[in-house]
């Protein structure tokens, strides 16, 4: 594979190619849009598969509530009857555009932003969904130290990083 090539992908739930949308970044493509089977309408998930994902006991698990069946887990993508494409993908009235009709669709004020305004952010853990709390720990010798600070679900949001 060379560093401008732009892979297709098959389907993994009808096997048909599926295109993704990629920009030359200089020195080669960088995906920057989702695998989308244009066939039976799945589509590969994206960054959003990671704000659901918790640590517990040093192992990674998905966080309760979570919108994803479990196979779309094991497959990495959408399940075509849902008719979901990545949130962070480039849409225009909910369809699925490439990045050259989504920057076109911006010069002209039509493209869909995703970017959740400031307001929305829950004002306690400012979107992350977690509390940090640092942490203090006390030697035999009556010192006390700092320790890795421990990290914990908003209780304000419940894990969301949005308001309520």
């Amino acid at each position: 594979m060379w560093a401008y090539d732009t892979p297709s992908e098959k389907c993994p739930y009808c096997g048909a190619e599926c295109e993704a949308d990629w920009v030359d970044v200089g020195i080669g493509m960088v995906q920057c849009g989702p695998y989308h089977c244009w066939e039976c309408g799945a589509s590969e998930i994206g960054p959003e598969l990671q704000d659901w994902y918790d640590m517990k006991d040093g192992k990674i698990v998905m966080k309760d509530g979570h919108p994803f069946s479990e196979l779309e887990l094991d497959k990495g993508w959408y399940e075509p009857n849902k008719k979901t494409v990545s949130p962070y993908a480039n849409t225009v009235g909910g369809v699925l555009v490439d990045h050259q009709t989504a920057k076109m669709m911006y010069d002209i004020g039509l493209i869909e932003i995703k970017i959740p305004s400031i307001s929305d952010l829950c004002p306690h853990c400012f979107g992350s969904g977690k509390l940090k709390a640092m942490q203090m720990a006390v030697t035999h010798s009556g010192d006390s130290v700092r320790v890795e600070d421990m990290k914990e679900k908003c209780n304000h949001c419940n894990g969301t990083g949005r308001k309520k």
